[in-house]
């Protein structure tokens, strides 16, 4: 009996002398992970961090940004330009109410307000000068058009009948106005120095590019490819050709920057082919599509943890890799700077386990992992933003709605949010 005891403490023994090394093994692997943590930690702090620098009203997460600034909507009806700097520049107030007939200059100024919920589809210029408004006045159409925050323009398109189910208008930076819509059949407008200089009947389901120089059809088979140019009062649509290939277009009417356009008429399907007036200029590709930049001449596209800020008509392009899941992003006007989101990864288990404990697991559910990382050509990372507002601003109980762009100098970010309560928040860094 004595002697079984004994044996009993000696594998007891053995079974521990067994354990320790093991033991050793994960004290010593959790030290390093935690080690890694930390230098992970303090080289992302090494990196600047964007701070808010202002706080403004927004009506929706309408965020129209341009090389001189941005556009907001801070209320059904009016909309307000910042520069980069978060300054006010203009404001402006979109009129809503029927124009009395008379027999004047049908461009004259008449508000009397009313029906302010009346839909506003508005447009503004790449270089953000230029803005114009299309609105119901009874079955016709009114347009506006301001210029550096200035009235330019106040008319009524010359058209009776129904009233339009379907409106679009787009501006560009020589002021000219390109305004669309569907009223029993579709009619577009071109106008510049506030008066109508060219008109006509296009095919259903049209839509003009941001630069005007082209003109692309839906049919259900594909889209149809047209030049447009105005010349003596006329409409010059030429027909170039008809492809099959499936394309997308953003038809919410408040917005012209379609995520299928770009300048000089190109055209992007979704799986990266590129279409001029000439045809097909680049075949599909790997790379998925993402926002296009102010201008059109850029957007961003991204494949797994690679991203690329690409130009389409010139074919530059420079690329980065995101350490963390790439969520995709947008770029500057000129292509220099590419804003991705990006989320950072935790092992669910580590995760659940932080979860549990009472101080970081609190932080941890009210805290997004989410945050925007600012690169510059040719692929540096310069700064970062760590989504975390519902700590920092706690009336902002969610933001999965919102928009967002770099300023041309990569040093200032415009957001806008649009759940719960909106805001427009500037951060610099």
């Amino acid at each position: 009996m004595h002697g079984t005891h004994i044996l009993a403490k000696e594998s007891a023994r053995r079974l521990t002398r067994r354990g320790k090394p093991l033991r050793g093994w994960l004290t010593a692997l959790a030290a390093l992970l935690l080690l890694g943590m930390l230098v992970t930690g303090w080289w992302r702090c090494r990196i600047p961090t964007f701070q808010l620098s202002g706080r403004y009203p927004a009506y929706d997460a309408t965020l129209l940004a341009s090389t001189n600034g941005f556009w907001v909507r801070e209320a059904p009806q009016q909309f307000v330009f910042r520069d980069w700097q978060g300054h006010e520049r203009w404001r402006i107030d979109v009129a809503v109410s029927r124009i009395p007939e008379h027999d004047g200059d049908p461009r004259v100024l008449k508000t009397v307000r009313a029906h302010p919920q009346s839909d506003i589809y508005f447009s503004a210029s790449p270089n953000g000068r230029v803005f114009a408004a299309s609105t119901a006045d009874g079955p016709r159409t009114r347009i506006q058009i301001w210029q550096d925050g200035t009235l330019t323009a106040d008319l009524i398109l010359p058209v009776s009948g129904d009233s339009a189910s379907e409106r679009f208008i787009t501006a560009l930076d020589s002021g000219r106005v390109f305004t669309w819509e569907n009223a029993a059949n579709w009619r577009l407008f071109a106008i510049e120095k506030g008066r109508i200089i060219a008109g006509g009947h296009v095919a259903a389901n049209s839509m003009v590019t941001p630069d005007g120089a082209a003109l692309v059809t839906l049919d259900g088979s594909g889209f149809l490819y047209a030049t447009l140019a105005v010349h003596d009062r006329v409409l010059q649509i030429t027909p170039r050709y008809h492809t099959p290939e499936f394309l997308l277009l953003n038809w919410h009417a408040e917005r012209t920057r379609e995520d299928a356009f770009f300048t000089n008429g190109l055209v992007m399907t979704p799986n990266g082919a590129v279409y001029g007036s000439t045809g097909r200029l680049i075949a599909p590709n790997r790379w998925r599509r993402h926002a296009i930049a102010p201008g059109f001449q850029y957007m961003v596209q991204y494949v797994g943890e690679e991203s690329r800020v690409y130009a389409p008509l010139t074919g530059e392009a420079w690329t980065f890799i995101v350490d963390d899941f790439n969520k995709g992003g947008s770029a500057s006007a000129d292509g220099r700077f590419a804003l991705t989101r990006c989320q950072t990864r935790i092992p669910p288990t580590w995760l659940r386990t932080l979860q549990k404990l009472p101080a970081p697991g609190t932080t941890l559910q009210r805290t997004s992992l989410d945050y925007l990382a600012l690169y510059e050509r040719p692929g540096r990372l310069r700064a970062v933003l760590r989504l975390d507002l519902v700590n920092r601003l706690p009336e902002l109980l969610r933001f999965d709605n919102y928009e967002w762009c770099p300023s041309p100098d990569g040093h200032t970010l415009a957001m806008t949010l649009s759940e719960g309560a909106s805001e427009c928040l500037v951060f610099r860094w």
